[in-house]
């Protein structure tokens, strides 16, 4: 692990985490992770940098995590459910989460807003 930020705590302990792991070469990997009294659940988020942008345009290869917002967390049968909203210089993802016995998992739902500073 390269660096990491807690972006979430919850009264029963849970954390959610923003995770950056060292770089090999031009491959980066960030995660988001959901810490509990189990243990730690990932969605990776794995990309190829150009050395100008990354996981978002502009974004030099780096995570910020102030960018990072979440909206809401709430359980669910299967674990608990988070939607976060990512921003960038060009927009907005918001990511539905679904915690399970091993990962969090991405829900195929896509949701995204775009931007300009002009």
């Amino acid at each position: 692990m390269q660096e990491g930020w807690i972006i979430g705590k919850y009264s029963n302990g849970t954390q959610v985490l923003i995770v950056v792991f060292e770089p090999e070469g031009n491959n980066l990997l960030m995660s988001i992770g959901l810490k509990t009294a189990d243990g730690v659940k990932f969605k990776d988020y794995p990309v190829i940098s150009d050395g100008q942008s990354a996981w978002r345009v502009d974004d030099g290869g780096k995570i910020d995590p102030e960018l990072f917002s979440i909206l809401f967390a709430t359980p669910t049968n299967e674990g608990l459910s988070l939607v976060v909203s990512w921003a960038g210089a060009e927009g907005e993802n918001t990511l539905l989460l679904l915690e399970k016995a091993d990962a969090l998992n991405l829900l195929p739902l896509e949701v995204s807003r775009y931007w300009s500073a002009g």
